[in-house]
């Protein structure tokens, strides 16, 4: 994104844990201009020994193709839901 694009992007964030640590993910979407990012903290100590490292990736894409991806995620998770839903897992 360029500069107005940033100024004008309507940006949402989570905030999550896993095994890694700190997982944060930001949308921005701006016009037809889309980008994730993905931030992680490692709990670890850095490599000077001052605090956690963390990785940073960025995918970026246009609209129409942000839309695709949020139609066939939801649909692997309808489908997975069912099935999980169907075949238990036995405990």
């Amino acid at each position: 994104m360029d500069k107005e694009q940033r100024r004008r992007a309507y940006i949402r964030e989570i905030v999550t844990e896993n095994e890694e640590g700190e997982c944060q993910l930001i949308v921005r979407v701006s016009g037809n201009a889309v980008e994730f990012t993905q931030g992680q903290q490692h709990p670890w100590d850095n490599e000077s020994g001052t605090g956690n490292d963390e990785t940073w990736q960025t995918w970026t894409m246009d609209l129409d193709t942000l839309k695709r991806f949020i139609h066939a995620a939801n649909w692997c998770i309808e489908k997975s839901e069912a099935f999980e839903k169907a075949h238990p897992t036995e405990k």
